[in-house]
């Protein structure tokens, strides 16, 4: 079977089944997008344990400087 190409194919000029050149840039895009969201919901993972668990994730927790303690 032999695959059709260029205009007969319909998109731009590659074999049947190959992404074009808008929807290969449209997968980075979304791959990218993927790959943010996902360390997104890493990090609020990590803020949600650290605020459930205030004792156990102390060193996590940033605190003022110089104010607060006990001169």
């Amino acid at each position: 079977m032999i695959a059709k190409t260029g205009a007969a194919a319909g998109d731009g000029g590659g074999p049947v089944g190959a992404l074009t050149t808008a929807e290969r840039e449209e997968l980075l895009r979304l791959r990218r997008k993927t790959r943010q969201q996902e360390q997104t919901i890493e990090a609020l993972g990590k803020a949600t344990a650290c605020f459930a668990n205030p004792g156990r994730h102390h060193h996590l927790v940033r605190r003022p400087e110089g104010g607060g303690g006990a001169a």
